[in-house]
């Protein structure tokens, strides 16, 4: 599996007291500007991975993937995630000495999993030290840190398991 995705928006914002009504927004009404602000994003990402299935006497199964996840949201050290996930079941019907209580139970498989899961941050450029406008001082336009830079920012990981039980009862009738 192999996916290659890039994003982009701008956004133009412009603020204003005096308008006669909420509904007029018109940049050329009798109104005085307060602010205005333009603001640009851009990010790639990249995810590869492969995944493995295996089955031994039609009983023991086990399936695992392997993942790889990168991200220009993140500082040069540190772009891409590895997340690997690994299943198994055993079809414990399946075993002779379960086929005394087969006609009550026809079916049971316990199964277990575990794999690491990533989210990349929502913002674009938090690696950065970035700044927005915040004001005038002696009619000069002023600016204030938007974020603290993050150069060492990560994937954020989280484990997940899973365990479970399949089971059916006369011959699938529950």
């Amino acid at each position: 599996k192999f996916t290659l995705s890039s994003n982009t928006s701008n956004s133009i914002g412009l603020s204003a007291t005096g308008l006669p009504s909420s509904w007029l927004s018109s940049a050329s009404a009798n109104a005085t500007i307060t602010s205005m602000s333009t603001s640009s994003s851009e990010n790639r990402s990249l995810n590869y991975g492969m995944g493995f299935h295996y089955a031994y006497a039609g009983k023991y199964i086990l399936s695992g993937t392997i993942n790889r996840a990168g991200s220009s949201k993140f500082g040069d050290n540190f772009k891409f995630g590895f997340f690997p996930a690994i299943s198994t079941k055993w079809i414990l019907s399946d075993e002779n000495f379960f086929e005394p209580i087969r006609p009550i139970i026809s079916m049971l498989s316990p199964r277990f999993s575990i794999g690491l899961t990533g989210n990349e941050p929502k913002e674009a450029f938090i690696h950065l030290s970035r700044y927005v406008q915040n004001g005038m001082f002696i009619d000069i336009p002023a600016v204030k840190p938007k974020n603290m830079r993050l150069a060492n920012l990560r994937w954020e990981k989280t484990t997940q398991t899973n365990y479970g039980v399949d089971i059916e009862f006369l011959e699938g009738k529950y």
